[in-house]
């Protein structure tokens, strides 16, 4: 077998319609890692005259003036096929070793497991780690958080025919959720590219409040212009008048509820049960007052509406992936996501996509652990973790070991 530099063609025409293909794997991205000044190849396995593989490769500079090269969920070939995966594991090392390499790194769009809702193992791969692990790869191991360059654990939800079905599935919790925030006057609205400067203030907030880094305002120009209809950003914003007419139908609601039980204790012995519904009721009216109160005020300071949330969005293959998302720590209590998560559905229903990915969460699944709270909230939509094999890297130099002895050093300084 072969490897050869191809043309963005033959590239984009192998991933889109290979099952391993994905958004990190294309031209688009090529395009975006090229904004940022990072050097790729196109490469393609050749058996004889037929295209079996493909794989975009990132160049990245490392040490002993060395270069590091990753194919990010490549490379793109039938993994059940171990004659093009060696094939192409030994091309790869050659390619790498002729342009200075010290490593080449994989991480593929494999599955390693599958846990039910209770957070159970269903489904369990683990040949494929194994057979890597033989050709020589280097497996960087089974990491629970964000280590690694790509995500290892995902959540992930089939898509129904329709939203109704799906949202019938979620928890109690989840849906009582989506119902409040509704309430609130919580809308969602597709961004243009004239509201980016706006998705970057509220991705940067949430951000900085979690420690996390963030891209720049570039950086998301560049992805919309490079990925076109694939990307699709949610901005989430109050809207003040429909909040205060929601809250006011409450009120009255309950008011009319408050006066309908008056009468009644009125004509019947009044029991522990009827004054619990009074206390319940009483404390319902005061919310909503208050709650009206506070409207007025954020009408006062705000106007008509206020963006407290945006959600980023990306189409690949057979998923619609949720890459990224911020609010406003002052509005948490809105709960923006649960509207945007349902906008993103409504997309991924209406399009006939197989799954909804929420995308990365940590493997640790203890509610103590610091970050839980990430699976938390996705849990109650009712769908699988879904475990991937991991990141392998491949030595091509006999710098390699030095290298990674280096980098464990520096993290103990740490």
């Amino acid at each position: 077998m072969e490897l050869k530099i191809i043309e963005e063609s033959v590239f984009e025409q192998f991933v889109n319609n290979h099952p391993y293909g994905t958004f990190l794997q294309s031209l688009e991205e090529k395009k975006v890692k090229e904004w940022n000044g990072e050097k790729c190849y196109l490469l393609g396995l050749y058996q004889k005259k037929e295209l079996v593989g493909v794989t975009m490769l990132i160049e990245i500079p490392a040490r002993f003036h060395k270069n590091i090269y990753y194919a990010p969920r490549g490379f793109v070939t039938d993994y059940q096929n171990k004659e093009y995966v060696e094939s192409f594991t030994k091309e790869l090392y050659q390619f790498a070793k002729s342009n200075n390499g010290l490593e080449f790194i994989i991480d593929p769009y494999i599955i390693y497991q599958i846990y039910d809702k209770e957070e159970k193992v269903i489904e369990h791969h683990e040949e494929m780690i194994t057979y890597l692990k033989k050709l020589g790869y280097h497996h960087f191991g089974f990491n629970q958080n964000f280590e690694t360059s790509q995500v290892r654990f995902m959540y992930r939800i089939p898509v129904y025919e329709t939203l109704e079905e799906m949202v019938s599935t979620f928890s109690k919790s989840t849906r009582k959720r989506i119902e409040e925030v509704h309430q609130k006057g919580v809308k969602v609205r597709v961004a243009t590219k004239k509201d980016l400067p706006l998705v970057v203030e509220l991705l940067k907030a949430s951000a900085e409040n979690k420690h996390f880094e963030y891209r720049s305002l570039e950086y998301y120009q560049t992805m919309m212009d490079s990925f076109k209809k694939q990307l699709t950003i949610y901005i989430a914003s109050i809207q003040f008048d429909d909040y205060l007419k929601e809250t006011k139908n409450l009120l009255e609601e309950t008011n009319k509820e408050y006066d309908k039980l008056e009468e009644e204790m009125s004509k019947v012995n009044v029991g522990s049960k009827l004054l619990k519904k009074k206390e319940l009721l009483l404390n319902h009216r005061k919310k909503y007052e208050e709650e009206i109160k506070q409207i007025q005020e954020y009408q006062k300071q705000y106007g008509k509406e206020k963006a407290i949330g945006t959600l980023v969005s990306m189409r690949s293959h057979n998923e619609y992936i949720t890459l990224s998302s911020g609010m406003l720590s002052e509005f948490r209590e809105f709960n923006p996501k649960y509207a945007m998560y349902e906008a993103h559905m409504k997309d991924a229903v209406k399009e006939k996509f197989e799954y909804v990915n929420f995308y990365g969460i940590s493997g640790n699944l203890d509610p103590k652990s610091e970050l839980y709270g990430i699976y938390g909230l996705k849990k109650g939509y009712n769908g699988n973790i879904v475990e991937l094999i991991g990141e392998f890297s491949y030595p091509v130099s006999k710098l390699y070991t030095p290298y990674h002895t280096l980098l464990k050093l520096k993290d103990k300084i740490k």
